[in-house]
């Protein structure tokens, strides 16, 4: 495997495919479309260095979760 090379995770791909789906209107006949274009923009973002964003429905991104203190 060559330095550019990235495994993605099979459920990081179907989850990105799904937030495309539904952002474009849930279009029956593009599953292999939005699956290579989710590929894509994984690859793009680990290419960047950065970690790929967790997307909203909305495909916004995610807001991180806020850390509760334990003391009281």
């Amino acid at each position: 495997m060559a330095d550019t090379d990235f495994v993605l995770p099979e459920d990081a791909i179907r989850l990105r495919s799904y937030l495309i789906w539904q952002q474009e209107g849930c279009p029956d006949g593009r599953a292999l479309s939005h699956w290579l274009r989710a590929k894509a923009e994984l690859e793009a973002e680990l290419r960047a260095g950065s970690r790929p964003r967790r997307r909203t429905s909305a495909g916004t991104k995610a807001p991180r979760a806020r850390r509760r203190s334990l003391a009281t």
